[in-house]
């Protein structure tokens, strides 16, 4: 009753607890995912990085 009269009151949208549960598993989500690409491609520039230092050391022996 109290929600339904702000509502008509002030025209507010107040979430219910099932939108809200919706809006906050979503942004969850949109971190928790970003955080997983960003490890992601983290642990692709480090093996990129490891890859060229292997190819330079493989250089050196061959040229010793």
């Amino acid at each position: 009753m109290f929600w339904t009269s702000l509502y008509n009151k002030f025209g507010l949208h107040v979430l219910d607890s099932y939108e809200l549960k919706s809006v906050y598993e979503a942004e969850f989500n949109k971190i928790f995912i970003g955080g997983i690409k960003m490890k992601l491609a983290e642990a692709l520039i480090l093996r990129a990085d490891l890859q060229k230092e292997l190819m330079s050391l493989k250089n050196r022996i061959n040229q010793n």
